[in-house]
């Protein structure tokens, strides 16, 4: 587990603390905010697959409706 700026320097993501990578291919994006449904993510350049198969590209930030218990993670294709 490290922070996403180890794995991708150079792409912003120096204050990025609420985002972590576990190994080198899967982000996780957990809900921190007390009550919150929504959770926007900062990712990476590249193609993602979201937990429902769908693969989006990164680069970009995006916003993802989130259960409360459901955990956003993102693999990288």
């Amino acid at each position: 587990m490290q922070t996403i700026n180890l794995d991708f320097p150079k792409q912003g993501f120096v204050n990025v603390v609420d985002q972590f990578m576990l190994g080198e291919d899967i982000l996780v994006a957990p809900v921190v905010e007390k009550g919150a449904r929504k959770r926007t993510v900062q990712l990476p350049k590249g193609k993602w697959e979201t937990p429902s198969g769908k693969v989006i590209r990164g680069g970009k930030s995006l916003e993802f409706d989130v259960a409360l218990d459901e955990l956003l993670y993102f693999k990288l294709k």
